[in-house]
């Protein structure tokens, strides 16, 4: 038998992980070795075979079903980008998609505002089952699947059961350190003697019907527009950022029985310090869903309402007690677009206020909790005529980052102008 792609395969459900298909290759499908089920499934060997990202997804559509077009599916059932979509805007979900489906993997880096390292905050390094999930999954098609969702760092229980999460296959060591073992869940479980967990609880329960929806829901109010509307009406609402970040710390320490940082701990999340002041303060990117959802949870106790989150006019904010509040609009149409191309180039949605900044490249990167360098090169890649529209129309000082980035410009005599990028407004 030819091992240049599947023949045959039992169907992936909504939410059960890529590497289910390599695993089912070998043992349903006469495969003997870990290369072939590897090849048969992705088209390759290389790289990491849980594909949680979906970095060979192209390819698995071809072997899997004969069909590249079955790519899109496939990265919104079975990989994070299904996951993390829902905190990006649809110009940036299309980029991404096309960018994972010609083979631009890292794409993925920018596309969450992550760093390399982000990674590993983002996924475990063991993949995890639920027992529970284990014993459905024999009962009804007699053999048990790997789940995207538990495979979430920002999870230790299941978001189905509230089961703690059993740790089972790493990757195989020494010369094959990315290559996974060919198991299914259940068959390498480790111990949970010794783990700690973090208690069941309201907060909990809240936080993870929210991930039993990431793979079924659109979940709009996790849109970068419409997260922006929900802090900045919070921070107005509960009378400015410490007073809100003291509000929902103080929310999420009774509903959860713990203090934030401990939670932030337990779950990997980034801002581990303060991450509900990060959220606030618009340092929020793709990559912190998470937090986003635990906020969730915390407005809704609070009576306030996300932006996006009811049916009509996902503009319209409900504040319970408040009649005479009127929120903010977003910025017009230029900084709308000068938002979208910040998303592009990773920025946190702080960028909303790039419009609003007069200071130099240190002062407003360090207010939207990014690295300087990032900010300046984002921009170099802006047209010049994008720069002097900003100084022309919204006075910025001859120290801001706008005039710096003019001036650098002119300097050089447009050398590096032909290289930049430009966006097409809102």
């Amino acid at each position: 038998m030819s091992h240049g792609r599947c023949f045959f395969m039992p169907q992936l459900r909504t939410g059960d992980l890529l590497f289910n298909a390599v695993v089912l290759q070998q043992r349903l499908v006469d495969r003997t070795t870990t290369h072939e089920a590897l090849e048969a499934v992705r088209g390759g060997v290389g790289g990491n075979a849980r594909d949680m990202f979906g970095h060979n997804v192209s390819g698995v559509s071809t072997h899997l079903f004969g069909d590249p077009n079955h790519a899109d599916q496939i990265l919104k059932q079975h990989t994070f980008f299904g996951v993390f979509q829902h905190a990006l805007s649809e110009q940036m979900v299309r980029i991404w998609s096309f960018d994972l489906k010609a083979g631009r993997y890292q794409s993925s880096l920018r596309s969450l505002g992550a760093s390399a390292t982000d990674f590993g905050a983002l996924t475990t390094t063991s993949l995890r089952s639920c027992r529970q999930c284990i014993a459905c999954d024999l009962e009804h098609q007699g053999f048990a699947t790997w789940k995207l969702v538990h495979q979430m760092s920002a999870i230790d229980r299941c978001p189905d059961h509230g089961s703690p999460l059993d740790l089972e296959s790493r990757p195989i060591g020494g010369s094959h350190a990315r290559i996974w073992p060919l198991r299914l869940p259940g068959e390498d479980r480790v111990s949970r003697a010794g783990r700690v967990y973090l208690a069941p609880s309201d907060g909990y329960a809240a936080y993870l019907r929210l991930w039993q929806r990431v793979l079924t829901d659109e979940l709009p109010w996790l849109k970068p527009s419409a997260w922006i509307q929900s802090m900045q009406a919070a921070v107005l609402r509960l009378g400015g950022i410490d007073a809100a970040t003291r509000a929902i710390e103080s929310d999420v320490l009774r509903a959860w029985g713990a203090p934030i940082g401990d939670i932030s701990v337990a779950l990997s999340l980034d801002g581990r310090v303060n991450p509900i002041n990060e959220e606030l303060l618009l340092r929020s990117r793709p990559k912190d869903i998470a937090r986003r959802m635990i906020m969730h949870g915390s407005l809704d106790r609070l009576g306030l309402d996300l932006f996006g989150a009811g049916e009509g006019d996902q503009r319209a904010l409900v504040l319970l007690g408040s009649t005479d509040y009127c929120p903010r609009q977003l910025p017009d149409t230029s900084v709308d677009g000068l938002l979208q191309f910040a998303e592009q180039f990773g920025l946190p949605l702080a960028s909303v206020n790039l419009g609003d900044i007069d200071a130099g490249f240190t002062q407003v990167a360090q207010a939207m909790g990014m690295h300087h360098e990032s900010l300046r090169r984002f921009a170099a890649a802006l047209q010049l005529e994008v720069l002097q529209g900003l100084m022309d129309s919204l006075r910025f000082g001859a120290e801001s980052w706008v005039a710096c980035e003019v001036a650098r410009r002119h300097k050089r005599g447009g050398v590096g102008a032909r290289r930049t990028l430009n966006f097409a407004p809102a």
